[in-house]
């Protein structure tokens, strides 16, 4: 379901961001959540410290290093991460040090950042706000889990899988 390894025909490509060490990465160490998956549940928060791209569909919040949101991408939730590509749809907060919107991106929400990047066709609907500290933009990756949230993956018609995804900090 999540997969780190080549998949012939599908070889994810991030984009460049400025002041993104990530995009330097190879395209093997990228996570990809494919078009025909479908991931939704009550307090559902994915994170990784590799760089994730997502081309299917997320009901939660999606905390990383670098975060693609592909063209055939939806989050409903928040984005958080250094830096941070939009080719598909958000509705939900995005913050990051380093935020871009392509042509094709549509995001219906804030978007807190240092800087700030929209092409020429982008869809924004919302505020855009310049941290005045680097550090609240940063993604705070949980370190225990007190219970966890069973979801659903949808990843093939034929095919049903349940993943279960942390939901809460210990602390919280």
């Amino acid at each position: 379901m999540f997969s780190r390894k080549d998949t012939p025909g599908l070889t994810p490509q991030p984009p460049t961001i400025a002041g993104s060490a990530q995009h330097a990465k190879s395209a093997e160490s990228v996570s990809l959540i494919r078009e025909d998956m479908k991931i939704f549940g009550n307090n559902v928060q994915i994170t990784s410290e590799q760089p994730v791209q997502i081309n299917g569909e997320i009901q939660g919040d999606v905390l990383g290093k670098h975060v693609i949101v592909g063209q055939t991408g939806f989050v409903k939730g928040m984005v958080n991460a250094e830096a941070v590509h939009i080719d598909g749809k958000v509705e939900g907060t995005v913050r990051g040090l380093h935020v871009s919107l392509s042509t094709t991106a549509h995001v219906r929400g804030d978007i807190y950042h240092q800087t700030l990047t929209l092409a020429m066709g982008a869809n924004f609907e919302g505020r855009s706000r310049k941290a005045k500290d680097e550090a609240e933009l940063l993604p705070n990756f949980p370190n225990t889990v007190q219970s966890t949230s069973e979801i659903t993956a949808a990843t093939h018609p034929d095919a049903g899988s349940s993943i279960v995804v942390p939901s809460r900090k210990l602390d919280e």
